[in-house]
């Protein structure tokens, strides 16, 4: 009679569940690939690949997000520590001092990452710390210099791009700092996007609470996280 029968009540809630998530998503806008104009390669990354770079460190992967369109923190590459001075002054205290080295992705399990550095003391103080941490621990490691960066305020998310074999490209969002290999709480959608379903990506999320402001905290701004995903 194409009635489905169950003996599970737990079954039955549980298909009823899935069933009706299922008509949710029907009722959603349908999704729609769309053609994107190729975007030419920066010059400066091309003059990379010609000297045998194959990698780009974290400030050239920022300044490729610029180029692109992306808002980046404002930050400086230093080589020594009155460079890193000169680029805190001119950013403003409190600054973030991060080691610049492609052999070690995970600066701050080395000690290769100190937030909220307020005076030109403790940047030298800090950048000691750094380095000794850096030569103890990653003795092999080639050393870039340091990024000097402003401080950025707010709770951390993950956005990422991968090249599916089977669905091209794929957009990820998640919690992000430190706990994102711990937690793992992430969404994601096949491209393109709208700010529809980037809405709903975020609506997905455990931490999705620390955007409306989470234990007295300020809300973030949700729409500037939107816009940056779209």
């Amino acid at each position: 009679a194409g009635v489905e029968v169950f003996t599970d009540s737990l079954r039955t809630a549980a298909s009823l569940a899935t069933f009706l998530e299922w008509r949710k998503a029907c009722a959603a806008p349908l999704w729609r690939p769309r053609t994107l104009p190729p975007s030419p390669m920066p010059g400066w990354v091309g003059d990379l690949v010609q000297d045998g770079r194959r990698t780009l460190n974290e400030a050239e992967v920022k300044r490729l997000l610029a180029d692109a369109g992306i808002p980046v923190v404002r930050e400086a590459v230093a080589a020594n520590e009155a460079d890193a001075v000169q680029a805190a002054d001119a950013i403003g205290y409190p600054v973030a001092l991060k080691l610049l080295s492609n052999d070690i992705p995970h600066k701050s399990d080395i000690g290769g990452v100190e937030l909220g550095i307020g005076t030109a003391g403790a940047l030298r103080a800090a950048w000691a710390r750094i380095m000794g941490n850096a030569r103890q621990r990653c003795p092999d490691a080639a050393i870039e210099g340091m990024v000097v960066q402003a401080m950025a305020r707010g709770p951390e998310f993950l956005i990422g791009l991968t090249r599916d074999a089977t669905f091209g490209a794929v957009l990820t969002v998640g919690l992000g700092g430190v706990y994102t290999e711990l937690f793992r709480d992430v969404a994601l959608r096949v491209l393109p996007v709208d700010r529809a379903m980037v809405d709903g990506m975020l609506g997905e999320l455990r931490c999705a609470p620390l955007l409306e402001g989470y234990r007295g905290q300020p809300p973030a701004d949700r729409e500037a996280l939107i816009e940056v995903l779209t």
